[in-house]
């Protein structure tokens, strides 16, 4: 049983409201007790101690074609595609800088920069598979048709999160608060249950 997955019932719930601690970036990094000011353990959003594991497992028993560990873009894993702050500043063209800054907070992992500079998994079949920030398999976003295209998100490419409870395996779901939707698309889920 890996454990890679976000909780459904969090364990840790009523203890205290907790809020999320980012980085300079607006990387999630932790969390901590919103009355207290105290960390909350590491595992407070959920459990992620096997998701290099997890990946690398899908590596030995998926119909692998190709693996890129870094620079995805450059090693041909992937298409270019838009991130975060470029499809917001598609479909918003007079944000700011600060304004861009402030609509990905906390979903950094998938700007452009990263996505491109990150890991991604080629499918024989050509569907492409790209962890969140080049990490280990947190969220994921698979590209249905790979280099076929349009290589958009909500057309083609969807990000879907792992989730579960303790003792039990972890199911990937639709969507997140990171998903990206692009002019015309649709959310992981509402494609997959029309909600």
């Amino acid at each position: 049983m890996a454990e890679c997955g976000y909780w459904i019932e969090n364990p840790y719930k009523g203890t205290c409201s907790a809020t999320r601690v980012y980085n300079n970036e607006g990387t999630a990094i932790g969390w901590k007790c919103k009355e207290t000011g105290s960390s909350l353990p590491s595992d407070y959003n959920g459990n992620f101690s096997d998701c290099q594991e997890l990946y690398e497992f899908w590596e030995e028993v998926m119909n692998v074609q190709k693996v890129c560990d870094s620079n995805a873009y450059d090693n041909g894993c992937i298409p270019k595609y838009e991130g975060y702050d470029t499809a917001y500043q598609a479909s918003h063209p007079d944000a700011s800088d600060t304004d861009v800054s402030n609509a990905m907070y906390g979903c950094a992992g998938f700007k452009q920069s990263n996505i491109l500079a990150g890991k991604a998994i080629v499918l024989a079949d050509g569907a492409i598979i790209f962890p969140y920030s080049g990490s280990y398999a947190r969220l994921v976003a698979v590209d249905v048709n790979g280099f076929k295209g349009p290589n958009k998100w909500g057309h083609d490419l969807h990000v879907f999160k792992p989730k579960g409870n303790l003792y039990e395996d972890s199911k990937y779901y639709p969507g997140g608060t990171c998903e990206i939707v692009e002019k015309g698309g649709k959310t992981a889920s509402n494609l997959l249950y029309g909600n």
